[in-house]
Parts: C-alpha cells; sequence; structure tokens
C-alpha cells in the first residue's frame, strides 16, 4: 500500500499504480502469446481470463479494502484503466479490440476477482 507525505495510506495512488502494472503485466503477457501464435487458440484465452481474474484478486486483497464497496471500486477502477489504456495504446495495434467476446469476460473476471478479494481480506479482518 502506496503511503503519502503524512505516513497514511493513500488508496487512490495505490489503485492508480495497481491498475497501470496489472494492465502492463496482461499486455506483456497477451503480446508474447500473440508474437508466438499461440493466442489464437482457446486454451490461451482461457488462461488470460483466468490469469487477469487473479491479479485482480491479488491486487485487491493487497490493499486491504475495509468494506465490500471498496472491492467493487478497486475492480471498477482496474476496468477504468484498463479501458483507458486499451484505448489509447492498443486500439492502434489491433482496431478490433473493443470487439472481442473475451476482452469483456476478462473484465468481468477483474470484477469477480477483485470482489473475491475483499470477501478474504474482510474475513481476515473479522478473525482478528
Amino acid at each position: 500500500m502506496i503511503k503519502n507525505k503524512k505516513g497514511e495510506k493513500d488508496l487512490l495512488k495505490t489503485i492508480s499504480v495497481y491498475g497501470l502494472v496489472f494492465w502492463t503485466v496482461m499486455f506483456i503477457i497477451v503480446s508474447v502469446m500473440i508474437s508466438f501464435g499461440i493466442y489464437q487458440y482457446p486454451m490461451a484465452k482461457i488462461i488470460i481470463l483466468v490469469l487477469s481474474g487473479l491479479l485482480a484478486y491479488l491486487f485487491t486483497k493487497k490493499t486491504e479494502p475495509k468494506k465490500m464497496m471498496v472491492a467493487v471500486f478497486i475492480g471498477s477502477a482496474f476496468v477504468a484503466i484498463g479501458l483507458l489504456l486499451n484505448l489509447v495504446i492498443s486500439y492502434r495495434f489491433d482496431s478490433q479490440i473493443f470487439r472481442s467476446v473475451y476482452l469483456w469476460i476478462s473484465y468481468m473476471f477483474v470484477i469477480i476477482g477483485s470482489i473475491a478479494g475483499g470477501c478474504f481480506c474482510n474475513e481476515n479482518n473479522r478473525r482478528k
């Protein structure tokens, strides 16, 4: 968790950094799969879907949301950052990117992963 100058946790900055890292990791993995010609296979796309949910889960859990709505906000922020970066960067390489069903399903997995990360984080907070 990133802290501000006062030493307090800065949730928005943390979400922004995690969202950028999240998108960059996914962009690199998909780019490598495309360059090796394996992204065309359904199993590669399934791996990307699972990986997107897993990364969202891990990053959301790392932010330690106190409420479930914060976890939903984090997932939504990851999706918004991904949409923006895909529009600015990925669209130049593939103008059909937003027509991909797998892209939209992966965004759904991001939201679900973030909710799961928030659930387990809240469960751990209750046990303390």
